[in-house]
């Protein structure tokens, strides 16, 4: 594990020096205050040697800290099992509910990732993801998504980015 120290300059700058310094053969993001599930490296693992070691995976994940959680956010992080290729790839993102806003129930592939230079906007501060995200899958020629939960995302902290964005944008 390599441990990098940076100033503070936003996610966007934090994951691209991430992928920069990227060395496995995969690359995953997790947020602070969210958790994979026990088993998830093991099954992600299954799945990539399972599948000819595809560029992307894409799985389900739970949500935690909420007693409703709201029906888009179930459908964005609720996968099928599901195997789109070719054009179909890039129609994902609008066919595929959990193709977005998430980037953190998906595992990329470091090679295909850098190879097409695949980077997040450091010039805007919300939809970072899903600008990565459009990236990813307009260069894909197939995508592999999944059922299995490998992920937990934490929904409502008072904390959250997403959360003091959208603040913002309503008080504007």
């Amino acid at each position: 594990v390599n441990v990098i120290d940076i100033k503070n300059a936003g996610p966007s700058n934090a994951r691209n020096l991430g992928i920069k310094h990227a060395k496995g053969d995969y690359i995953l993001f997790v947020d602070s205050d969210d958790y994979m599930e026990h088993n998830a490296l093991k099954l992600i693992n299954e799945k990539i040697c399972n599948n000819n070691f595809p560029n992307l995976l894409v799985f389900s994940s739970n949500v935690f800290n909420t007693d409703e959680v709201p029906g888009w956010l179930e459908s964005s992080l609720t996968s099928r099992n599901i195997i789109r290729s070719g054009e179909d790839c890039f129609a994902s993102l609008f066919e595929e509910s959990s193709a977005v806003p998430f980037i953190t129930n998906k595992v990329y592939k470091t090679s295909f990732i850098k190879s097409n230079n695949i980077l997040f906007p450091t010039n805007i501060k919300l939809g970072e993801d899903s600008a990565f995200l459009h990236k990813v899958f307009a260069s894909l020629d197939i995508a592999y998504f999944f059922s299995d939960v490998i992920y937990n995302y934490g929904w409502q902290r008072q904390d959250s980015l997403m959360l003091k964005q959208s603040s913002v944008r309503q008080i504007a």
